[in-house]
């Protein structure tokens, strides 16, 4: 056990910490990190899934593992990349209300999860209220990480992001 902790650097460098904003940063704290991102995507993955998958169609066998279904797009979102990258970044205000709309997307997309919606009008309402809310996540990375905000909002959708911070003249 000895041996295998005398190869964990003091510090993060390389291209891998690079790409998680971890470079300088305390191993611990970028594990931290990590765990509590996949710590709260399976946990939304999981309560998500709660009510059961559709079956396949008759006939059909199923195209993945259930569980790489449930979980594999989480995991892969780039608004988690996004959310390690600014769990480890400076320490602030501007990090924590950063973290905390990463939350916030977190809990929206487990309530429309649940609620299902079947109509238009809530399907819309879904929608609008998603990307309003990962506007306002992105606006906020951008403030501490600009490629964390990036990630969140490619090129195309960082306009929107932009109009939130803007007021609205009457």
């Amino acid at each position: 056990m000895g041996l295998a902790l005398a190869h964990i650097p003091e510090k993060l460098t390389g291209e891998v910490g690079e790409k998680i904003n971890a470079r300088g940063q305390d191993p611990a704290h970028v594990v931290m990190g990590v765990a509590l991102c996949l710590g709260v995507v399976a946990a939304v993955s999981a309560l998500g899934s709660r009510d059961g998958r559709q079956p396949a169609a008759p006939g059909a066998e199923p195209t993945r593992h259930p569980l790489a279904k449930l979980i594999w797009p989480a995991v892969t979102s780039t608004g988690t990349i996004a959310a390690l990258r600014v769990w480890n970044a400076p320490d602030g205000p501007a990090r924590s209300r950063t973290l905390a709309l990463w939350a916030a997307t977190q809990a929206l997309g487990l309530f429309w999860m649940k609620r299902r919606p079947e109509r238009f009008p809530l399907q819309l309402t879904a929608a609008l209220t998603t990307a309003a809310l990962t506007a306002l996540y992105a606006r906020s990375a951008l403030t501490v990480d600009e490629k964390a905000a990036q990630l969140i909002a490619p090129t195309s959708f960082a306009g929107l992001s932009s109009l939130v911070a803007q007021p609205v003249e009457l």
